[in-house]
């Protein structure tokens, strides 16, 4: 990557393989940089002081067709912005979910088959559904030993569910905690 991807968090792939990730967390610019491994280049994507916005990119997911690229911000709201047909953005990013009302650390994001966006909060130990209108509801919460450090959605291999998403968690004994949500992920692998 290049000098300016200072701390990279989220990231993700579109169907070409272009690589997305959001450069926030301790010191990060709060951009997204699009990386085109093959070679290699890496663009700023998105970057939300261009639109007169103060908030960092953390976590980046896409919808399932492709159409909206969700941002989970450092802080406590979710992000949207339209793409065009070449997945580019198209206007300027708007206000989808306010998570909760105090700073969070939004550690990750899936969205399932139904356009319903997975957030987990590494702050209240928290899983946080939104639907597609934007209704935030808290979908599990544990004690404060299960603090959630990302998200990934099985991928039917060895036991790992494609209807459950995974939810790492480094400061429990390194286990993982598995959701049987009953749908699989809009980005099957």
């Amino acid at each position: 990557l290049e000098a300016d991807v200072v701390n990279g968090y989220g990231v993700t792939v579109d169907p070409k393989g272009l690589i997305y990730v959001g450069d926030t967390n301790f010191g990060g610019s709060g951009r997204v940089y699009r990386i085109d491994p093959t070679i290699p280049k890496t663009d700023v994507y998105l970057d939300p002081a261009d639109f007169g916005q103060d908030w960092f990119a953390r976590t980046i997911q896409f919808d399932a067709d492709y159409s909206v690229m969700y941002v989970g911000s450092h802080g406590e709201s979710v992000y949207v912005v339209t793409m065009d047909a070449d997945l580019n953005p198209v206007g300027k990013p708007r206000h989808f979910a306010k998570i909760q009302d105090t700073v969070q650390w939004l550690d990750g994001l899936g969205v399932d088959t139904c356009g319903n966006l997975y957030v987990p909060n590494y702050e209240s130990s928290t899983l946080f559904r939104v639907a597609p209108d934007g209704i935030v509801t808290s979908f599990w919460t544990g004690d404060y030993t299960s603090y959630v450090h990302g998200l990934e959605w099985g991928n039917g291999v060895g036991g790992w569910k494609r209807d459950s998403i995974y939810l790492p968690q480094p400061y429990d004994n390194t286990t993982v905690i598995e959701f049987q949500i009953g749908v699989a992920s809009a980005h099957p692998r």
